[in-house]
């Protein structure tokens, strides 16, 4: 679907929607814990989170979808999630688009289930799986096909699993929550978790660690070794999911335009490293001269901040260690630039880094047509753009194709820019 955004000022106040990567790990810990749970949240469920429900449904897990209250202009909902209960021999997964649903729950059905099945998106058949598969494979996994479809035909025999950290925090996490499917199981197999190659993303791996807490069990990280006390999830009864700083980050960043926007139902002592998204936007706003930013935390928030950084930086900024772009819903390095280029902004692509530089009014479209490349990072950024003065002040018109890709993680997005533009009209 092709969205039409005139350029406008925004002005109001939104309230933020639960993080789909709390939602994740809320939900899996529940399936894998001892008696239901309720999961509270705000919004309206995103796409990547539906895949992870339909594909715990598949692996034998009751979840009802309870609407709740209205607060404010956003609805809420209860998750009501009974345990797994593993009565078959086969699985099969649809993963959709989420490479979230797929590293995290793959290894869970392997150890669950003698054959597996998981299906996906063809964007999401070229985001990397490789290592985890290899991890799996060492522990006695045969693969009939390591590539979506992936196709197994015999169940995990052993929990030491060793893992490159380097690629994706979220197959350290899909590990862990495979140490909680053993035990889900009754296995007294051995375990061990060993990491190697450093780990990227290491916030979302502490934010993993965090939702065991309520489910009774302390997890932490020392050195390359994940140590988890001993014992199985026991339900907390009631799990509330916080607020998603990666959604917010594009309001912060358009308050930071000269927009007039508060966001509410944000935790200030969260670790969703998106929660950096202002602090980082704050630093390019008052550069006088050349700054770089380190990506490898932040890999998300990098569209909105390389948009932030061509309208409003005074200075060249540099992100660098960005070749994790590459591989996310779509090449974002090559999407970032197209982008850029579309909004009369120059940047420059280096090795492992990418530089944005501060726009030049003269250069500035009175259209820009924007292909969003299936991805919803592509989306939010293009869409920032649209509330810039310099775009206000000429009058753009945004044309953003295919930007119902959007609801993969923000499924109100729009509905949130309608209602702060009809506020500053």
């Amino acid at each position: 679907m092709d969205i039409t955004l005139p350029a406008s000022h925004l002005s109001g106040h939104t309230i933020a929607p639960s993080s789909k990567s709390a939602l994740h790990r809320a939900l899996i810990c529940a399936s894998l814990s001892d008696t239901p749970t309720k999961i509270r949240a705000v919004g309206t469920l995103c796409e990547d989170v539906l895949a992870t429900i339909d594909c715990l449904r598949l692996l034998g897990c009751e979840i009802l979808v309870e609407n709740s209250e209205a607060l404010g202009n956003k609805k809420t909902f209860c998750l009501s999630v009974s345990p797994i209960v593993a009565d078959k021999k086969e699985a099969i997964l649809d993963c959709k688009d989420s490479g979230a649903t797929l590293r995290f729950l793959l290894p869970v059905a392997c150890a669950l289930y003698e054959r597996v099945t998981v299906k996906g998106s063809d964007s999401l058949a070229k985001r990397p799986i490789r290592h985890l598969i290899d991890t799996l494979a060492a522990n006695g996994v045969v693969f009939e096909s390591q590539t979506l479809p992936i196709k197994t035909s015999s169940i995990l025999e052993s929990f030491e699993f060793r893992i490159e950290g380097n690629i994706s925090s979220q197959y350290v996490s899909g590990l862990m929550y495979t140490l909680f499917a053993k035990r889900h199981i009754g296995s007294n197999a051995h375990e061990s978790l060993e990491i190697v190659s450093g780990i990227s993303s290491r916030s979302y791996l502490d934010m993993t660690c965090e939702m065991f807490d309520p489910f009774g069990i302390k997890a932490t990280v020392e050195q390359n070794r994940v140590v988890l006390s001993y014992g199985k999830f026991v339900s907390p009864g009631l799990v509330k999911a916080e607020g998603c700083w990666s959604s917010a980050g594009i309001w912060f960043a358009a308050s930071l335009l000269g927009n007039d926007i508060t966001v509410e139902g944000l935790n200030p002592r969260s670790l969703q490293p998106d929660k950096n998204i202002a602090s980082l936007a704050n630093k390019i706003a008052s550069a006088s001269d050349k700054i770089s930013i380190e990506c490898d935390d932040i890999i998300d928030a990098i569209p909105v901040l390389a948009v932030f950084a061509g309208c409003r930086g005074n200075a060249p900024v540099e992100f660098v260690r960005t070749e994790r772009l590459a591989t996310k819903e779509s090449n974002r390095i090559k999407q970032i630039g197209l982008l850029l280029a579309k909004l009369g902004i120059e940047y420059k692509i280096g090795e492992d880094t990418f530089t944005v530089y501060p726009a030049n009014d003269a250069h500035t479209p009175k259209q820009a047509v924007i292909d969003c490349a299936n991805d919803h990072r592509i989306v939010m950024a293009a869409s920032l753009a649209s509330c810039a003065p310099r775009f206000v002040k000429q009058n753009t018109l945004f044309i953003l194709r295919g930007a119902d890709c959007v609801a993969k993680s923000y499924p109100d997005f729009f509905e949130d820019i309608a209602a702060m533009r009809v506020a500053g009209a």
